[in-house]
């Protein structure tokens, strides 16, 4: 637990140390937790490579019909839960399949957020999901479903979120042009009752 604890501190630090480390080491540093300037990878020391920030601008969508089935390129099992939201961030945990991810991602303006995202243990993550995340975790099935230029995450929602089937997709700016398939219902980008942080809180089933 005080390895999870740390972590989580770690994190909490990043937007400040992301600043002295990029302008000196490129776009990737480690973080080097016992001081000594050699980047180790102890088994007693948590590292993470801090990237540059990431905007992430997505819409989202409900889905009406099951025509994308026959357009889905890959899928994975996730199961995600949070650590902490305020008004300026969230910090996610996320078992992605064979993976596992901690997330932090800043306030929205509009349909734009920034977005630190740090791979860590599976073990790790799991047992933040157990002892430090809002119960009950999201449990959903991914999807990935090509439509035109763009690769959309089609995710149909398990346990306390059965029944909610959304699609998002990622764009390079807030005004690109993506084409609407067919599937696509109603846009549910600027409702927060559809943001997973507060489906962790809310879920669908109570609404």
């Amino acid at each position: 637990m005080a390895k999870l604890t740390r972590i989580v501190s770690e994190l909490a630090q990043l937007g400040r140390r992301n600043h002295e480390v990029g302008e000196h080491a490129g776009p990737y540093g480690s973080l080097d937790n016992d001081n000594d300037n050699d980047n180790d990878n102890d088994n007693d020391n948590v590292c993470f490579q801090v990237q540059e920030m990431a905007l992430e601008i997505e819409r989202k969508f409900l889905v009406k019909k099951d025509s994308w089935r026959s357009h889905v390129e890959s899928d994975a099992h996730i199961m995600q839960g949070y650590l902490a939201n305020n008004a300026t961030a969230s910090v996610r945990v996320r078992v992605k399949g064979a993976s596992a991810f901690l997330t932090i991602k800043g306030a929205g303006t509009g349909i734009s957020r920034s977005e630190y995202e740090y791979p860590i243990p599976v073990e790790d993550a799991q047992a933040m999901l157990r002892d430090l995340a809002v119960f009950p975790p999201i449990d959903k099935v991914r999807y990935r479903v090509r439509s035109g230029r763009h690769v959309w995450d089609l995710d149909i929602f398990a346990g306390e979120n059965a029944g909610l089937v959304m699609a998002e997709v990622e764009l390079a700016t807030v005004d690109e042009v993506f084409e609407r398939p067919d599937w696509l219902g109603e846009e549910v980008s600027g409702d927060p009752r559809y943001f997973n942080v507060n489906l962790a809180r809310n879920p669908y089933k109570h609404w």
